[in-house]
């Protein structure tokens, strides 16, 4: 579902996406993102009724809030990639001016509604991925017997994204110049382009390579907690640190896969 272009849709040329390619790969992404659309919205359903009872729930066990937060963020996000995709369907590829030089064909219209398009997509998937951080950064404070306030996860999680978009809409639009003839700002190149790639995916790699190291953790704890608990470590106690050990694998092969 992540369009790994560096350019706003608005300002993607022909040579990169050709008109006959267009549908197809909005056809694509519109599929994957109703399928997340349905499958995020069922959790929000499902996991909706159970915040009011996040603070007496058995530990170690997912909070609610924050699998609620999760599905919450992953269902906008893929609403954003759904207004994308009829972006690119419906306005038209940039003109190039010279070697190198766009300017989106729609003008000032392609700008505003673009970009805004792109900062609600980019925000919601950054914090999608901020929380499923924090979901296992939580399970892991919790086997740990180390309360976090979830206070400090909403900010950090509903907060940080808000300084990466900003920072990619910054380097898109800062210092580039008008289009030759116009007052309308060309495309972003170069090394504007360089910086948008790095602020809109920092988040997504970063998250890719801690959960399965926190995951990791994570499952050594649960082979020195899970005895205990039980009194003794017999086949069931394997049985039970195996389960937990094979969903967070899972969790780890699917969230990076998707």
């Amino acid at each position: 579902m992540a369009s790994l272009h560096e350019e706003s849709f608005y300002c993607i040329p022909e040579t990169k996406l050709s008109l006959p390619e267009r549908p197809a790969y909005c056809g694509v992404a519109i599929g994957a993102a109703v399928l997340g659309l349905g499958g995020a919205g069922w959790q929000v359903v499902r996991w909706r009724g159970r915040l009011a009872g996040a603070a007496q729930r058995r530990r170690p066990s997912p909070n609610p809030v924050i699998v609620f937060c999760l599905a919450l963020s992953d269902f906008m996000a893929c609403i954003g990639v759904i207004a994308r995709a009829v972006g690119i369907l419906v306005i038209d590829p940039p003109i190039e001016l010279g070697p190198g030089v766009y300017v989106p064909a729609q003008g000032i219209t392609a700008i505003y509604a673009g970009s805004t398009i792109e900062i609600i997509n980019l925000y919601f998937y950054s914090a999608t991925y901020m929380w499923t951080l924090v979901y296992a950064i939580d399970i892991t404070m919790q086997l740990k017997n180390i309360d976090v306030p979830m206070s400090l996860y909403h900010v950090l999680c509903w907060t940080g994204p808000v300084v990466f978009v900003g920072l990619s809409m910054f380097s898109v639009f800062f210092d580039v110049p008008l289009a030759p003839g116009g007052d309308i700002q060309q495309c972003a190149s170069g090394f504007h382009l360089v910086l948008h790639y790095i602020f809109s995916y920092t988040p997504i790699v970063i998250v890719m390579l801690a959960n399965p190291a926190i995951y990791i953790t994570a499952s050594r704890l649960i082979e020195l907690t899970v005895p205990p608990m039980l009194g003794r470590y017999t086949q069931r106690e394997r049985q039970v640190i195996s389960a937990i050990k094979i969903k967070f694998l899972l969790i780890v092969v699917v969230f990076t896969l998707w």
